[in-house]
């Protein structure tokens, strides 16, 4: 995905190293959001990639990303000058200095009234 709002930046959703086909993305002019088909259950990263074309205005410039699933915040990589590429694999959490990471994956997605409304408790 390209977004209009940031030139030279790309973000792809890939399971297994294999990026999954885009559909409708939407721009504004602080954010893109576009569609992948998915299936329930599979692990996936995020790839965040400043190409060569990328205007910096300083070599020391970073450019600061958030990355959300779901709505849920899950980890916001700096990228730097001449950095092609963050892969982000999830949300990562230490506790007694030990840190684990949280892969992210798929789940499942309620299709019809049926399932909807058992996910909900109705």
């Amino acid at each position: 995905m390209h977004a209009d709002c940031l030139p030279g930046a790309a973000v792809t959703v890939r399971v297994s190293g294999v990026p999954l086909t885009e559909h409708s993305t939407e721009n504004s002019d602080m954010s893109a959001t576009t569609f992948v088909e998915a299936v329930a259950g599979a692990e996936f990263d995020v790839t965040l990639n400043l190409s060569q074309h990328f205007a910096y205005r300083d070599p020391a410039d970073m450019i600061d990303f958030s990355v959300y699933v779901d709505g849920s915040w899950v980890q916001g990589p700096l990228l730097k000058h001449f950095h092609n590429d963050s892969i982000v694999e999830g949300p990562e959490e230490t506790r007694n200095g030990v840190t684990t990471l949280k892969r992210l994956t798929f789940a499942q997605h309620a299709s019809s009234r049926q399932q909807i409304d058992r996910a909900s408790g109705h």
